[in-house]
């Protein structure tokens, strides 16, 4: 049963987490539209697309919180600094006076959307963690 239990709660967890890309791509767009920003960088910018890489990191807050893996605070931090460093890179299209307050919004964007992912991912983590072992 406990078997079981382990098995039904994580594939739970995995679907919760996969189902908070469209929450999310809804905070991303609202902030965008709050931050005054047309629209979103184009898909050939995009080295990745955004739902992979945001159900990535929530996935991974929720298997390093479910498994209470030690340090994951830190590695959790470390993903979304190395994710915003590698986001510096790339530029808006030809406008250069757009450049310096497009690319401000854009950054705190994803560092809010990114920080949200992640604590869903821990959320989650936490709730089927309990329901499962109880601690």
């Amino acid at each position: 049963m406990s078997v079981l239990l382990s098995a039904l709660g994580f594939a739970l967890g995995v679907v919760i987490l996969l189902m908070m890309h469209y929450p999310m791509g809804w905070l991303v767009d609202w902030l965008r539209r709050k931050g005054k920003v047309e629209d979103a960088p184009s898909t050939k910018e995009e080295g990745l697309p955004v739902w992979i890489v945001g159900s990535f990191e929530r996935l991974l807050a929720f298997v390093l919180v479910l498994f209470d893996v030690p340090s994951a605070g830190t590695l959790l931090a470390a993903w979304i600094a190395a994710k915003l460093a590698a986001n510096w890179q790339r530029y808006p299209s030809n406008e250069a006076d757009k450049f310096g307050r497009e690319y401000r919004v854009q950054t705190f964007v994803a560092l809010v959307a990114g920080v949200v992912s992640v604590g869903l991912g821990c959320l989650v983590g936490l709730v089927i963690r309990r329901l499962i072992y109880g601690s």
